[in-house]
Protein backbone atom coordinates (compact mmCIF):
# COMPACT_ATOMS: atom_id res chain seq x y z
CA UNK A 1 0.00 0.00 0.00
CA UNK A 2 1.25 3.36 -1.20
CA UNK A 3 1.80 6.48 0.86
CA UNK A 4 1.86 10.56 0.27
CA UNK A 5 5.58 10.01 1.42
CA UNK A 6 6.60 7.22 -0.45
CA UNK A 7 8.57 9.70 -3.27
CA UNK A 8 10.20 11.38 -0.82
CA UNK A 9 11.67 8.23 1.12
CA UNK A 10 12.89 6.38 -2.00
CA UNK A 11 14.56 10.07 -2.49
CA UNK A 12 16.77 10.02 0.40
CA UNK A 13 16.57 6.34 0.21
CA UNK A 14 18.18 6.91 -3.48
CA UNK A 15 20.46 9.43 -1.84
CA UNK A 16 22.45 7.29 0.42
CA UNK A 17 23.05 4.55 -2.30
CA UNK A 18 23.85 6.51 -5.41
CA UNK A 19 27.83 6.49 -7.09
CA UNK A 20 30.18 8.11 -4.56
CA UNK A 21 31.33 11.22 -6.60
CA UNK A 22 35.16 12.04 -6.82
CA UNK A 23 36.62 13.90 -4.26
CA UNK A 24 37.17 17.34 -4.87
CA UNK A 25 41.21 18.75 -3.90
CA UNK A 26 40.71 22.14 -4.30
CA UNK A 27 40.24 24.09 -1.20
CA UNK A 28 37.21 25.77 0.00
CA UNK A 29 39.53 29.30 -0.07
CA UNK A 30 43.31 30.01 -1.08
CA UNK A 31 42.65 33.03 1.15
CA UNK A 32 44.57 32.67 4.57
CA UNK A 33 43.80 34.08 8.04
CA UNK A 34 45.02 37.54 8.86
CA UNK A 35 48.06 36.99 10.84
CA UNK A 36 46.37 38.76 14.13
CA UNK A 37 43.10 36.80 13.53
CA UNK A 38 41.94 34.98 16.70
CA UNK A 39 41.70 31.68 16.83
CA UNK A 40 39.41 28.80 17.06
CA UNK A 41 40.59 25.44 18.72
CA UNK A 42 38.68 22.02 18.02
CA UNK A 43 40.21 19.89 19.78
CA UNK A 44 39.18 16.82 18.50
CA UNK A 45 39.14 13.23 20.02
CA UNK A 46 39.84 11.61 16.81
CA UNK A 47 40.80 12.39 12.78
CA UNK A 48 37.46 13.50 11.30
CA UNK A 49 35.85 15.10 14.06
CA UNK A 50 36.85 18.31 13.01
CA UNK A 51 34.97 17.70 9.91
CA UNK A 52 32.08 16.12 11.31
CA UNK A 53 30.89 18.85 13.87
CA UNK A 54 33.27 21.68 11.76
CA UNK A 55 29.92 23.51 10.70
CA UNK A 56 30.69 26.41 13.38
CA UNK A 57 34.57 26.08 12.60
CA UNK A 58 33.71 26.45 9.07
CA UNK A 59 31.77 29.33 9.23
CA UNK A 60 34.29 31.12 11.75
CA UNK A 61 37.51 30.58 9.51
CA UNK A 62 35.30 31.45 5.77
CA UNK A 63 33.04 34.22 7.38
CA UNK A 64 34.42 35.06 9.95
CA UNK A 65 38.12 35.32 8.51
CA UNK A 66 39.14 33.62 12.42
CA UNK A 67 42.01 30.90 12.04
CA UNK A 68 41.21 27.59 13.17
CA UNK A 69 43.39 24.67 14.43
CA UNK A 70 42.76 21.15 14.17
CA UNK A 71 44.17 19.93 17.34
CA UNK A 72 44.62 16.29 16.87
CA UNK A 73 43.88 14.71 20.28
CA UNK A 74 44.52 11.20 19.22
CA UNK A 75 45.09 9.62 16.24
CA UNK A 76 42.34 6.48 16.85
CA UNK A 77 43.58 3.03 18.56
CA UNK A 78 44.77 1.01 15.56
CA UNK A 79 48.45 1.45 15.42
CA UNK A 80 48.76 0.57 11.98
CA UNK A 81 46.35 3.05 11.22
CA UNK A 82 48.21 6.20 12.85
CA UNK A 83 50.08 7.64 10.31
CA UNK A 84 47.30 7.42 7.69
CA UNK A 85 44.87 8.56 9.63
CA UNK A 86 47.12 12.04 10.27
CA UNK A 87 47.61 12.02 6.84
CA UNK A 88 43.90 11.69 5.89
CA UNK A 89 43.14 14.83 8.42
CA UNK A 90 45.39 16.59 6.81
CA UNK A 91 44.22 16.41 3.57
CA UNK A 92 40.53 17.23 5.23
CA UNK A 93 42.11 20.25 7.03
CA UNK A 94 43.82 21.39 3.68
CA UNK A 95 40.25 21.58 1.79
CA UNK A 96 39.05 23.08 4.86
CA UNK A 97 41.43 25.91 5.32
CA UNK A 98 42.31 24.54 9.13
CA UNK A 99 45.51 23.95 10.07
CA UNK A 100 46.10 20.53 11.51
CA UNK A 101 48.98 20.48 14.82
CA UNK A 102 49.75 17.99 17.22
CA UNK A 103 49.05 18.07 20.92
CA UNK A 104 52.70 17.01 21.80
CA UNK A 105 54.31 19.75 19.02
CA UNK A 106 55.60 16.39 17.24
CA UNK A 107 54.11 16.13 13.90
CA UNK A 108 52.36 12.59 13.30
CA UNK A 109 52.39 12.12 16.92
CA UNK A 110 48.73 12.75 19.43
CA UNK A 111 47.78 11.26 22.52
CA UNK A 112 47.56 8.05 23.97
CA UNK A 113 44.51 6.21 26.20
CA UNK A 114 42.69 9.19 26.35
CA UNK A 115 39.49 7.35 28.08
CA UNK A 116 37.31 7.86 30.93
CA UNK A 117 38.81 5.05 33.05
CA UNK A 118 42.72 7.01 32.46
CA UNK A 119 40.36 10.31 33.69
CA UNK A 120 39.03 8.97 36.68
CA UNK A 121 42.18 7.15 37.66
CA UNK A 122 44.25 10.23 37.32
CA UNK A 123 47.18 8.17 35.65
CA UNK A 124 50.43 9.84 35.56
CA UNK A 125 49.91 9.39 31.51
CA UNK A 126 46.85 11.02 31.47
CA UNK A 127 48.27 14.24 34.07
CA UNK A 128 51.05 13.95 31.39
CA UNK A 129 48.17 14.90 28.35
CA UNK A 130 47.07 17.21 30.46
CA UNK A 131 49.84 18.94 31.28
CA UNK A 132 50.86 19.31 27.53
CA UNK A 133 47.54 20.34 26.28
CA UNK A 134 47.60 23.44 28.48
CA UNK A 135 50.98 24.35 27.07
CA UNK A 136 48.93 23.80 23.36
CA UNK A 137 46.43 26.25 25.30
CA UNK A 138 49.55 28.81 25.73
CA UNK A 139 50.79 28.29 22.39
CA UNK A 140 47.62 29.12 20.16
CA UNK A 141 45.65 31.43 22.93
CA UNK A 142 42.27 30.22 21.34
CA UNK A 143 39.39 32.47 22.16
CA UNK A 144 37.03 29.60 21.19
CA UNK A 145 37.39 26.21 21.55
CA UNK A 146 35.37 23.65 19.47
CA UNK A 147 35.27 20.01 22.26
CA UNK A 148 32.68 17.06 22.61
CA UNK A 149 30.25 17.72 25.10
CA UNK A 150 30.99 15.70 28.72
CA UNK A 151 28.18 13.06 27.33
CA UNK A 152 29.20 12.55 24.27
CA UNK A 153 28.71 8.73 24.02
CA UNK A 154 31.96 7.75 23.53
CA UNK A 155 34.87 7.29 26.00
CA UNK A 156 37.19 9.12 24.18
CA UNK A 157 34.73 12.15 22.77
CA UNK A 158 33.79 11.99 26.94
CA UNK A 159 37.43 12.17 28.41
CA UNK A 160 38.16 14.62 25.80
CA UNK A 161 35.99 17.16 27.44
CA UNK A 162 37.50 16.37 31.29
CA UNK A 163 40.67 16.40 29.57
CA UNK A 164 40.02 20.21 28.41
CA UNK A 165 38.68 20.94 31.60
CA UNK A 166 41.66 20.06 33.38
CA UNK A 167 44.03 21.94 31.24
CA UNK A 168 41.82 25.44 31.51
CA UNK A 169 43.23 26.38 34.86
CA UNK A 170 46.89 25.54 34.28
CA UNK A 171 46.69 27.35 30.79
CA UNK A 172 46.25 30.78 32.81
CA UNK A 173 44.69 32.31 29.39
CA UNK A 174 44.59 36.20 29.66
CA UNK A 175 41.75 36.77 27.27
CA UNK A 176 38.07 35.52 27.41
CA UNK A 177 37.69 32.10 25.51
CA UNK A 178 34.20 30.34 24.81
CA UNK A 179 34.25 26.47 24.59
CA UNK A 180 31.55 25.44 21.59
CA UNK A 181 30.74 21.83 23.16
CA UNK A 182 29.59 19.59 20.02
CA UNK A 183 27.68 16.48 19.88
CA UNK A 184 28.02 13.35 17.82
CA UNK A 185 27.71 10.21 19.48
CA UNK A 186 24.95 11.76 21.81
CA UNK A 187 22.87 14.34 21.92
CA UNK A 188 23.13 16.89 24.71
CA UNK A 189 20.36 18.34 26.91
CA UNK A 190 21.28 21.98 26.87
CA UNK A 191 22.66 23.27 23.65
CA UNK A 192 22.79 27.08 23.65
CA UNK A 193 23.73 28.19 19.94
CA UNK A 194 21.62 27.04 16.94
CA UNK A 195 23.58 27.50 13.97
CA UNK A 196 21.67 26.94 10.14
CA UNK A 197 23.87 25.34 7.85
CA UNK A 198 23.85 25.75 3.97
CA UNK A 199 23.82 22.57 1.54
CA UNK A 200 27.51 24.33 0.58
CA UNK A 201 28.81 24.18 3.97
CA UNK A 202 27.11 20.52 4.45
CA UNK A 203 28.50 19.41 1.26
CA UNK A 204 31.89 21.04 2.54
CA UNK A 205 31.40 18.51 5.86
CA UNK A 206 30.63 15.65 3.74
CA UNK A 207 33.55 16.05 1.46
CA UNK A 208 35.88 16.86 4.12
CA UNK A 209 34.60 13.73 5.96
CA UNK A 210 35.36 11.70 3.23
CA UNK A 211 38.99 12.91 2.89
CA UNK A 212 39.19 10.33 5.81
CA UNK A 213 39.59 7.06 3.00
CA UNK A 214 40.18 4.49 5.97
CA UNK A 215 37.31 5.29 8.15
CA UNK A 216 34.41 5.65 5.28
CA UNK A 217 35.52 2.70 3.58
CA UNK A 218 34.29 0.44 6.32
CA UNK A 219 31.24 2.44 6.83
CA UNK A 220 30.33 5.83 4.98
CA UNK A 221 29.13 7.73 7.76
CA UNK A 222 29.95 11.03 5.62
CA UNK A 223 26.57 9.74 3.91
CA UNK A 224 24.36 10.22 7.08
CA UNK A 225 24.90 13.74 7.70
CA UNK A 226 22.63 15.53 6.17
CA UNK A 227 20.53 13.09 8.44
CA UNK A 228 22.10 13.86 11.38
CA UNK A 229 21.48 18.12 10.93
CA UNK A 230 18.38 18.15 10.00
CA UNK A 231 17.82 16.03 13.05
CA UNK A 232 19.61 19.08 14.60
CA UNK A 233 17.11 21.35 13.28
CA UNK A 234 14.56 19.65 15.05
CA UNK A 235 15.63 19.44 18.03
CA UNK A 236 17.14 23.06 18.12
CA UNK A 237 14.00 24.59 17.34
CA UNK A 238 12.73 23.58 21.10
CA UNK A 239 15.97 22.82 22.93
CA UNK A 240 17.55 26.25 21.75
CA UNK A 241 14.55 27.85 21.37
CA UNK A 242 11.67 27.30 23.72
CA UNK A 243 9.40 23.92 24.59
CA UNK A 244 6.64 24.10 21.62
CA UNK A 245 8.15 26.77 19.63
CA UNK A 246 7.35 27.07 15.78
CA UNK A 247 10.26 25.41 13.45
CA UNK A 248 12.98 28.23 12.90
CA UNK A 249 12.89 27.79 9.52
CA UNK A 250 16.49 26.38 9.48
CA UNK A 251 16.50 22.66 7.12
CA UNK A 252 19.92 21.74 8.84
CA UNK A 253 21.45 22.74 11.92
CA UNK A 254 24.57 21.96 14.37
CA UNK A 255 24.02 22.52 17.35
CA UNK A 256 26.56 23.37 20.55
CA UNK A 257 26.71 24.02 24.08
CA UNK A 258 28.36 26.86 25.12
CA UNK A 259 30.62 27.65 28.24
CA UNK A 260 32.78 30.62 29.10
CA UNK A 261 35.84 30.55 30.98
CA UNK A 262 37.34 33.85 31.91
CA UNK A 263 39.26 32.64 34.96
CA UNK A 264 36.00 30.97 36.54
CA UNK A 265 33.66 28.70 34.39
CA UNK A 266 29.78 30.40 33.19
CA UNK A 267 27.05 29.35 31.38
CA UNK A 268 27.24 30.82 27.58
CA UNK A 269 24.00 32.57 26.11
CA UNK A 270 21.29 31.41 23.91
CA UNK A 271 21.49 32.14 20.08
CA UNK A 272 19.76 30.98 17.26
CA UNK A 273 21.87 31.84 14.25
CA UNK A 274 19.85 32.08 10.88
CA UNK A 275 21.46 31.47 7.25
CA UNK A 276 22.67 35.29 6.34
CA UNK A 277 23.02 36.14 9.79
CA UNK A 278 25.73 37.83 11.38
CA UNK A 279 27.21 36.11 14.06
CA UNK A 280 26.80 37.55 17.39
CA UNK A 281 29.09 39.99 18.60
CA UNK A 282 30.90 37.96 20.84
CA UNK A 283 31.43 35.15 18.24
CA UNK A 284 32.59 37.47 15.11
CA UNK A 285 35.68 38.86 14.03
CA UNK A 286 35.44 42.12 16.04
CA UNK A 287 35.53 39.97 19.24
Amino acid sequence: MSTPFDEMVNAYQNALSSPEPSLALTPISSQPAANDAPCCLICAPHPDDESLVGGLAIRMRHQEGWRVVNLAITLGSRKDRKQARWHEAQAACNYLGFELASPLGIQEQAFENITLDAFEAQSPQWLSSVTELATQLQIFKPRMIIVPHALDGHTTHCATYHLLMQALPLAKLTERCHLLLSEYWNTQLSPRLMLALSPTEVGQMMTATAMHIGEVMRNPYHRSLPAWLIDGARRGAERVGLPGQAATGMNMAALYGWLVWDGTLHEGPKALVQLGDAMPDFLSSTF
